[in-house]
């Protein structure tokens, strides 16, 4: 399952992104009045009962965020808190209802008794929501990963028929080697680009805490992705600063804490420039259930969302598909790459999601005027009409990673 969703009331991640490239003066736009109004769980009083074991200045930079920028210095204190487990062991603790008090108060806590069950459901291995046996388990994935399951797994899903040995200890940095659900593990940070990882990881390399820092985004090579795995050297938390690529694509297993910006970049449609650009934004609420649920893999875990009550509740369900917000001339190029003898329109309109047939249409006239697909003429009708077939510049754009203007 998920962790608990921290859904901080501070600010959200914000837009230093690939933002070099000029924004136009009316690009505040409807988001404006949005901000401005008053969100009740970023006040003092608000948030001094939601999170009471904070400090009076972690709770006053909560209150004073800038909605327009992400603020490093407030994720470098929240690492440094979920680095250490004090704070964040506190909370937990007490939004369980066991103990509300500060850290440095918490006692040992008897864990619940489990049930016996039969031995052989003892020797079973639970993982993404699917029960395997021990053998099954590593007959299929080998035997190292089930050491490294082993070692990542609470007790309790280690060994499900067993009692408790020695209770909770909610409390201190994460040793004792007690059963408390985010001792110990590693922290994902959301970004929305590599130049916010960078910026990110300048911040914590300056703020002396001992931290191991992985980068993970699409354009590192795959020996680079896969340091995100590596366990630690003793005495250092893992730190995995991402961009969306973690969302789905990557589980890392260790992780129980996560840290959201709110934020992502995507493709869209500049119809000044008539150019698509990467333009950074919220992301969806989709999305942010997903970053939620890498702290929740193996282990219940901890997640806090820099975004506000009332920007999270205007969010959209789900992200709006590329074909449906950029200009069709690549993906007509690549449909007719892949499909030579059917038209573009017919190709498109098979997709769970077809763009508008005049969008298809201006995106056939486009790339005519541009000579990627060969121009006929329809003697009958006496007009110009397209044959639909690629140029050797049609091929040539068609396998370029660029807007066909450009290219």
């Amino acid at each position: 399952g998920g962790g608990k969703g921290g859904g901080k009331g501070g600010g959200k991640g914000g837009g230093r992104g690939d933002a070099d490239s000029d924004t136009d003066a009316d690009a505040g736009d409807a988001g404006v009045a949005e901000e401005e109004l008053e969100d009740e769980h970023l006040s003092p009083p608000a948030l001094r009962a939601r999170y009471p074991t904070l400090s009076r200045e972690a709770l006053a930079a909560l209150g004073a965020l800038e909605p327009s920028a992400i603020d490093y210095d407030l994720i470098v204190d929240l690492v440094a808190m979920l680095a250490t487990r004090a704070d964040a062991l506190s909370e937990c603790a007490a939004a369980r209802g066991r103990h509300p008090g500060r850290a440095d108060a918490l006692v040992p806590l008897p864990a619940p008794a489990r049930a016996e069950v039969p031995e052989e459901e003892e020797r079973r291995v639970d993982t993404d929501g699917v029960s395997y046996t021990r053998a099954d388990f590593e007959e299929f994935y080998g035997a190292e990963y089930l050491r490294e399951w082993e070692r990542a797994a609470p007790r309790g899903q280690k060994r499900r028929g067993a009692k408790a040995g020695g209770g909770a200890l909610a409390g201190g940095g994460g040793g004792g080697g007690g059963d408390s659900d985010v001792v110990g593990g590693a922290l994902l940070i959301f970004l929305p680009g590599m130049r916010e990882i960078e910026t990110l990881a300048d911040a914590l390399r300056a703020s002396g805490l001992p931290l191991l820092l992985v980068p993970l985004h699409s354009s590192l090579s795959a020996d680079a992705q896969l340091k995100c795995f590596a366990r630690p050297p003793e005495g250092l938390t893992k730190v995995v600063l991402a961009t969306n690529i973690a969302e789905t694509s990557i589980t890392v297993d260790d992780v129980t804490a996560v840290i959201d910006t709110g934020r992502f970049k995507e493709n869209r449609y500049d119809p000044r420039r008539k150019l698509t650009r990467l333009e950074e934004d919220y992301a969806p609420r989709g999305s942010l259930t997903q970053r939620r649920g890498r702290a929740g893999r193996v282990r219940a875990g901890v997640a806090i969302h820099l975004v506000s009550s009332h920007r999270y509740a205007a969010l959209p369900p789900q992200q709006t598909p590329e074909l449906l917000r950029v200009p069709l001339e690549r993906a007509a190029l690549r449909a007719k790459r892949l499909f030579p003898e059917a038209l573009i329109a017919d190709t498109l309109a098979a997709l769970p999601q077809p763009p508008a047939l005049g969008a298809v249409r201006s995106a056939t006239a486009t790339l005519v005027s541009l000579g990627a697909l060969d121009p006929a003429v329809d003697r009958a009708a006496g007009q110009a009409a397209t044959s639909e077939a690629l140029t050797p510049l049609g091929c040539h754009l068609a396998a370029l990673p660029l807007d066909v203007r450009i290219g």
